[in-house]
């Protein structure tokens, strides 16, 4: 790499550790990072080769993206599970993404300081806060990295002809798809750069028939693109079943013209943006129409300017074109589009600018000054923007309430402030989200579900029972409803219903172990004979002990309860014992004096007994 490139490259990261720095500070978010990698068994217990075997063989979270599993679960071993270095590797990636975008620019276009410019723009700017703030994006940075290096590739490929830079292109492609299958539609982009700047579909005589003919020698030869990218959309189809919404087609493709429009506005104006847009129910003909009019003139222009400006037609091309995965006209989740789709997307549009500045500078003699300034204007104002953004995503509290102060009847952000609130001991704060998630959207299972878990909590239990009701009668898989509708029959003195509760629950992955613990306690002492079984409850256990270690009071105490119920006196007391140490080791006199008091029953041969369980 020549000195000025390394310079340039030292510039990008420096533009990125200015805008990203603070993210370091930011918390776990209780917005899929506890499905990523803090709940995460596969990847909480770090790198090793069952492990990444399997990342390889198993769906989880709805997706299959082996390599990013291994990275979370690379980080873990780094790291532990301690948010500063998960969020440094983002940052870290990002930075490179940064590098490869400028390299990789600059082969294509033969240009330097434009191809700078793109990558700067790029790297600062706020609608990559997503996919770099948030933990359980880690495969959209991870992807890009693969993805952009392929690219990189791909341009030496096409300048130089040598066979390594072809296949090392398509095996970085194969790795960008392992870790997020977003790059779908990247072997359609390089089609398209083959047509500018890499001028390779180019015939004597420039009549459209002859390029015809040329293009489909160049779409012959990335036959390993197509087919991979064919392979990961049906794996991608299969992984994203469950999830898939039942939305119908015209409301799909309303959507997908509309988010268009909305995510060149934030490309303008980036500065409402929040971490959820809910799908619409309706999309007005109006709005509609205006959207598809912007998209339109963009598309019209960009073509009438194809001859004298392609960058413009090419950039644009490569913007709409690597969104279209992302459009929901096969619909998951309830996002109507996202920042973080716009990640390698933006670097379409981000050519197209610094091809613009660099034309307008050339038509005064102070151009280039005036082009330099307003350069550096931009990226300031960008990296001031951005590092705001960044921190919107401190923790989950402050991510929500920012996502309701720039958004409209937004249930979804109302709902996950609510369940943060909860989180933090703050139940009527709490309560007051989710009766707004519920004002907006009446039949909101999750919303139902938490303000249940909040009216328990907060003294209760019959009501909380209630709205945990409704909420399974909208979605029996509800994720926790049963664990939650149990503590609440519990709470409330139900103690058969509870027990049912709890039985099902254990089919629930995320419950499955409190619910064994819960309902262990159940059967080691109710009142109701009937209900009691002590080898049942040491069973159970033992079950939730080889999930994870039991080396908490509250688990020991379980533990000493079922095993005393089953007959195994020493090993309750030894149990309690141990409970009782952890216990004020920890501080917690009142719960060390319960304890203790179990155990003198222990030790005079009498298992617990409860009228009404408690929590």
């Amino acid at each position: 790499m020549s000195r000025e490139r390394a310079a340039i490259a030292a510039g990008l990261c420096l533009l990125v550790a200015a805008a990203f720095s603070g993210i370091v500070h930011g918390e776990f978010l209780a917005f899929d990072d506890d499905v990523y990698v803090t709940q995460n068994p596969l990847v909480t217990g770090g790198l090793h080769a069952g492990a990444i075997a399997a990342a390889f063989t198993s769906f989880h979270a709805g997706n299959w993206h082996p390599l990013t599993w291994i990275s979370h679960m690379l980080d873990v071993s780094l790291f532990g599970v301690a948010p500063a270095g998960h969020h440094a590797t983002s940052a870290l990636l990002h930075a490179v993404n940064a590098v490869l975008a400028f390299l990789a620019l600059a082969e294509l276009t033969g240009t330097r300081w434009r191809a700078a410019l793109a990558a700067a723009l790029f790297a600062v700017h706020p609608l990559r806060v997503e996919s770099v703030a948030w933990v359980a994006e880690r495969k959209d940075v991870l992807s890009a990295c693969f993805g952009l290096a392929s690219l990189w590739a791909w341009a030496r490929f096409a300048r130089a002809g040598t066979r390594a830079s072809y296949w090392s292109s398509v095996a970085l492609f194969a790795a960008a798809l392992l870790s997020k299958p977003m790059l779908v539609t990247f072997p359609f982009l390089l089609l398209v750069l083959d047509a500018w700047p890499l001028e390779r579909l180019k015939a004597q005589g420039a009549r459209p028939a002859l390029r015809l003919r040329r293009l489909w020698p160049r779409a012959r030869e990335k036959w390993p693109f197509f087919a991979l990218a064919a392979g990961s959309c049906l794996v991608t189809l299969a992984a994203q079943a469950p999830g898939v919404n039942e939305i119908p087609l015209g409301l799909r493709l309303a959507n997908a013209g509309v988010a268009y429009a909305e995510y060149l506005q934030r490309v303008v104006y980036p500065r409402e943006l929040a971490a959820m847009y809910p799908y619409r129910e309706f999309i007005s003909p109006r709005a509609l129409g205006a959207s598809l009019a912007l998209v339109g003139g963009v598309t019209a222009l960009a073509v009438a300017q194809a001859r004298r400006r392609p960058w413009l037609l090419v950039g644009w091309l490569w913007f709409a074109g690597m969104l279209v995965p992302t459009l929901g006209l096969v619909q998951v989740g309830v996002q109507a589009f996202a920042d973080r789709y716009t990640y390698l997307p933006f670097l379409g549009l981000a050519l197209a600018a610094s091809f613009a500045l660099e034309e307008l500078a050339g038509r005064t003699r102070l151009g280039r000054a005036i082009a330099v300034g307003v350069a550096a204007a931009a990226l300031a104002a960008l990296v001031w923007q951005t590092r705001a953004q960044v921190e919107t995503w401190r923790d989950t509290v402050t991510l929500f309430t920012h996502a309701i102060e720039v958004t409209r009847s937004n249930w979804y952000a109302h709902t996950e402030l609510g369940v943060a609130l909860a989180a933090r001991g703050e139940l009527e704060p709490a309560r007051a989200e989710f009766e707004a998630a519920l004002r907006i959207r009446p039949q909101h299972p999750r919303a139902l579900a938490n303000l249940g878990v909040v009216a328990a909590r907060s003294g209760a239990p019959a009501e909380g029972a209630e709205y945990l009701g409704r909420a399974l009668a909208l979605d029996p898989k509800l994720a926790g409803g049963r664990l939650a509708l149990g503590i609440a029959l519990e709470r409330a003195g139900r103690i058969a219903d509870a027990e049912a509760a709890y039985r099902l629950a254990l089919a629930d992955a995320r419950g499955a172990r409190e619910a064994r613990l819960r309902l262990a306690r159940l059967l080691s002492v109710s009142a109701e004979s009937s209900l009691r079984d002590g080898a049942r409850a040491l069973a159970l256990c033992e079950e939730a002990c080889r999930e994870s270690p039991c080396d908490s009071p509250e688990e020991l105490d379980v533990c000493a309860m079922a095993s005393m119920e089953a007959g195994r006196a020493d090993d309750a007391v030894a149990k309690a014992r141990r409970a009782v140490e952890l216990a004020r080791a920890r501080g917690d006199s009142a719960l060390a004096a319960k304890i203790e008091a179990r155990l003198a029953g222990y030790l005079r041969g009498e298992p617990v007994r409860l009228r009404v369980s408690g929590k």
